[in-house]
C-alpha cells in the first residue's frame, strides 16, 4: 500500500482560509467521536450534540469528503490537526462502513445506542454512499505520508510501502490498531540528508517512544507540549486537549536505517461538549462499541431485520462502531 502526497500545491490565501474555516467548524463543532457528523443529513447547533447521537447519524459521504478536504489542507499547511482527524475518521467510520464479508457499504455508520448500520443492496440501489463507498475503500493509503523538498511526514501507522520522488523508499510495519508498536525501514540509492517528521499521537501520552537504529530519542512530557485540539475535537472545558505533534529527525539517512515507535493506547471518556453524561468510550483514537447482537439486514432506514432496540435508560454512555479490520 502506498499513500504519498506532495506538499507543493499553489496557495491562494483567501480560498485556503475559507476551506480551513469550514473544516474547523465541521470537525471542531459538529463532529461525533468517530469523525462523522449530521443527524438525518442535517446540521444542528454547534457544540450541541448530546441530544443528536441517536437515530440516523453520520452519513458516509460526508466523512469521505471531509477526509479528502483534510488531505488537501495538510498538503498546503502541514498540521497535526489534520492528521489526527484523518486517523479518527478513517479507522472509526470509513473502515466501519464496509461489510467485510460481501463488500456492502453503509449509508450511515450511526453513533447512537442500539442503532444498526444501513448496508446498501449493491445490486439494486446506487445511493451517493454506494458510489463514494466504492471509491473510498480504494483510498485507505492516500495521505499516509506527505513529502516536500526536504521533509517526509509520517502521519498514520499503517503497514505500507511508500516510494518518494527523492528516491527514498519507506516501509512501515505496524501492529496498530490492535497493538502498540510500529517500525519504519528506509532504503535509498545513496545516503541523503532530510527531515523525517514522525507524528507523535496525542493519545499515546508519555508512553510514546522513538528510537533510530536502536538509539532512543528523548522526548518531552506530553504536558509540556502546546495545547490545542486532539483528533479534530475540542475538550468540553476551558482546558483544551493537546494536539498531536511531530518528532522531527534531521540527519543523513542511508539504506538500512530503522525507526521504531511505541504508541500505547489507553481508555478514556470523550463527552459531548454540552452534556458530560453522554460520552464515547475511547481506546486511543478508536471509538469502542457495545455488542448488541447480530447486525440487521435492512437497507436505508433499517428495514426488515434491523437490530432490536436497546433499553436506552440503562445505556448511559454513547457507544459507536469501531472496525476490527487491519489494513
Amino acid at each position: 500500500m502506498t499513500g504519498v502526497q506532495t506538499c507543493a500545491l499553489p496557495i491562494y490565501p483567501a480560498d485556503f482560509s475559507a476551506a480551513a474555516f469550514f473544516w474547523d467548524r465541521v470537525v471542531q463543532h459538529h463532529s461525533y467521536a468517530t469523525g462523522g457528523h449530521g443527524l438525518a443529513e442535517y446540521w444542528g447547533a454547534p457544540d450541541q450534540l448530546s441530544a443528536r447521537v441517536d437515530g440516523r447519524t453520520a452519513e458516509t459521504c460526508n466523512v469521505y469528503n471531509m477526509i479528502k478536504l483534510t488531505r488537501r489542507l495538510f498538503s498546503i499547511r502541514p498540521d497535526a490537526f489534520y492528521a489526527d482527524f484523518q486517523e479518527r475518521a478513517l479507522f472509526n467510520h470509513i473502515l466501519g462502513s464496509i461489510d467485510p464479508n460481501d463488500g456492502r457499504t453503509s449509508y450511515m455508520v450511526p453513533v447512537g445506542r442500539g442503532v444498526g448500520q444501513e448496508y446498501q443492496n449493491m445490486q439494486q440501489s446506487f445511493t451517493c454512499c454506494v458510489g463514494s463507498g466504492m471509491e473510498s475503500h480504494a483510498l485507505h493509503g492516500d495521505g499516509l505520508y506527505f513529502e516536500s523538498a526536504g521533509t517526509i511526514w509520517v502521519n498514520l501507522f499503517v503497514p505500507s510501502t511508500a516510494q518518494f520522488a527523492s528516491g527514498v523508499t519507506l516501509t512501515m510495519d505496524s501492529s496498530f490498531p490492535d497493538g502498540d508498536t510500529a517500525s519504519i525501514a528506509l532504503t535509498m540509492p545513496a545516503p541523503k540528508t532530510f527531515t523525517l517528521a514522525v507524528r507523535r499521537p496525542v493519545w499515546a501520552g508519555d508512553g510514546f517512544a522513538i528510537t533510530v537504529n536502536g538509539t532512543a530519542l528523548p522526548q518531552p512530557t506530553a504536558a509540556s507540549l502546546l495545547a490545542g485540539g486532539s483528533g479534530g475535537r475540542n475538550a468540553p472545558t476551558n482546558d483544551p486537549v493537546p494536539v498531536s505533534t511531530y518528532v522531527e529527525v534531521h540527519r543523513e539517512w542511508k539504506s538500512g536505517d530503522t525507526v521504531a515507535l511505541t504508541i500505547p493506547k489507553s481508555l478514556r471518556l470523550e463527552p459531548t461538549a454540552d452534556n458530560k453524561t453522554v460520552a464515547a468510550i475511547m481506546w486511543g483514537p478508536l471509538c469502542l462499541a457495545g455488542d448488541h447482537g447480530p447486525r440487521g439486514t435492512g437497507g436505508r432506514g433499517g428495514g426488515a431485520g434491523a437490530a432490536a432496540p436497546v433499553d436506552r435508560k440503562s445505556t448511559r454512555l454513547n457507544s459507536s462502531h469501531v472496525s476490527e479490520s487491519r489494513m
